[in-house]
């Protein structure tokens, strides 16, 4: 099973997220806040991922019955706000796609908890986190598609690999996409991991990713007609 690659680059006359390296924090998150603005460029025109979601659907030619799936998206914490719920609303644009695990309002909801002092002891904290990590890793284990959404955080690779792991031993699900705006998150991530055999590499806007789900749904219509 090979390494597939999607690449839709962003035009050239767009912005780009990183004009150079960066290294300090406020630089990064300025380039994380304008993930948005990037990923939806078009012919140099800015737009939004909305405008573009065709009406598609994977049935079942026997019983008309639309392929239901689960999706997971491994990002990290600070794209709560912006990349996650972008990557969601395309997922969820596609007829009978679940979200696994809603792991960004999890988290807030504890740091609110947390901030409030509503802990009474340090092992309550230590048992939250604990519970959500378990959630989370259900998930993982249980999608059908596996999103790690670049860039990532420390955990968002802890989840890459175990959906991978997962991937060898069944053979089949999740099929697992790597997605990033521009090809320099893929560069900046190549030191935490590598896109490896079996998985998707989709670099662009919102379009290629939600065609590459449509692929992956189809692909699972025609395992379960066999």
């Amino acid at each position: 099973m090979a390494h597939q690659v999607l690449r839709f680059l962003v035009p050239e006359n767009s912005p780009r997220i990183f004009q150079e390296p960066r290294k300090d924090r406020s630089a990064r998150l300025e380039g994380r806040r304008r993930i948005l603005d990037v990923v939806c460029w078009r012919e140099g025109q800015p737009t939004t991922h909305k405008e573009h979601q065709p009406s598609q659907e994977v049935r079942c030619s026997g019983c008309g019955d639309q392929v239901k799936s689960t999706y997971y998206i491994a990002t990290s914490f600070l794209n709560k706000d912006d990349l996650f719920p972008a990557v969601r609303e395309v997922c969820d644009s596609i007829p009978d796609m679940e979200l696994a695990c809603d792991w960004p309002r999890l988290g807030v909801e504890f740091l609110m908890h947390k901030t409030a002092g509503l802990f009474d002891t340090g092992d309550e904290e230590i048992a939250a986190r604990q519970a959500i990590a378990r959630t989370e890793i259900e998930a993982v284990c249980g999608c059908d598609i596996f999103i790690l959404a670049l860039p990532g955080g420390t955990g968002t690779f802890f989840e890459y690999g175990l959906a991978y792991m997962r991937k060898i031993v069944s053979q089949t699900n999740p099929h697992i996409i790597i997605y990033a705006a521009s090809k320099e998150f893929i560069a900046e991530a190549q030191g935490h991991f590598i896109a490896l055999e079996g998985t998707y590499t989709v670099v662009g806007d919102f379009r290629q990713l939600r065609d590459c789900i449509l692929h992956c749904k189809s692909e699972d219509f025609k395992r379960t007609m066999n």
